[in-house]
């Protein structure tokens, strides 16, 4: 049995796939293996799989508990066998509030997915396609979203459209398309002897290859760390002014 498992995870984790279907299998089983082994991830696909599981079966886990009913008479009730989480100032029962809300979260989560991946991936591809005054333009503006709290520009956005399901997607569509953009490419100057690649780095970091363009020091070379300490240790740098004691006190 484990000459067959490793034989099958040998041929799943194969850098050279015969077919497409070993490829596409492949490919599972590397993503499945990736979130069995980040703790994290586990942590939240369990999360993840319990809520949807929550929002599937919420009509038999309520327990027959509407989540609209009303009963003013056992409003804020402690946990009992009818109502597991107790019931809130309306006296509606917490449980199956909860069960039922699942539903509404995992639809305003597809939803925003639905529309922010569009966007961002348009206007990436639409900014790195056509380039200058455009891409200046459309990166501009997502600088502009991406300088707010996320939160607290979506509850802006919330109070501006009024409330409601669809105006709260909305809203946290409007401030969530910016992490889906597709990240820039620069160019990084080639070394001799090294390979001519792009590297994906942020707006800032294309400067950073321009910092050792000056010439090396002919004895500590172009990044030594200790390359200043070393030349103020020397024997013409080391000498005190006439006026300057040994230890930096001006002479009388």
């Amino acid at each position: 049995m484990s000459d067959t498992d490793n034989s099958l995870g040998h041929w799943l984790m194969s850098e050279a796939p015969a077919s497409r279907r070993q490829a596409v299998l492949g490919s599972i089983y590397r993503g499945i293996r990736s979130i069995v082994f980040n703790p994290t991830a586990l942590i939240g696909l369990i999360i993840v799989t319990a809520l949807i599981l929550m929002g599937i079966f919420a009509p038999w886990l309520s327990m027959g508990n509407s989540p609209l009913k009303q009963d003013l008479a056992g409003r804020l009730g402690a946990p009992s066998a009818d109502h597991w989480f107790g019931t809130d100032e309306l006296g509606r029962d917490i449980l199956s509030r909860t069960l039922y809300g699942a539903r509404a979260t995992l639809a305003i989560v597809a939803l925003v997915s639905v529309i922010v991946v569009p966007i961002g991936l348009a206007v990436g591809t639409i900014a790195g396609y056509l380039g200058g005054w455009v891409d200046a333009i459309l990166m501009r503006i997502t600088d502009i979203f991406l300088a707010f709290p996320r939160l607290i520009l979506a509850l802006a956005f919330a109070a501006a459209l009024g409330p409601g399901i669809e105006n709260a997607v909305i809203a946290i569509a409007l401030t969530s398309w910016p992490a889906y953009r597709p990240q820039r490419f620069h160019p990084v100057r080639r070394a001799p002897g090294c390979l001519d690649l792009a590297h994906p780095l942020p707006p800032y970091r294309p400067a950073l290859p321009q910092l050792g363009d000056r010439a090396p020091h002919p004895r500590y070379g172009r990044h030594h760390p200790h390359r200043r300490r070393a030349r103020l240790s020397r024997p013409r740098r080391a000498a005190t002014h006439p006026r300057m004691g040994r230890h930096g006190l001006v002479r009388p």
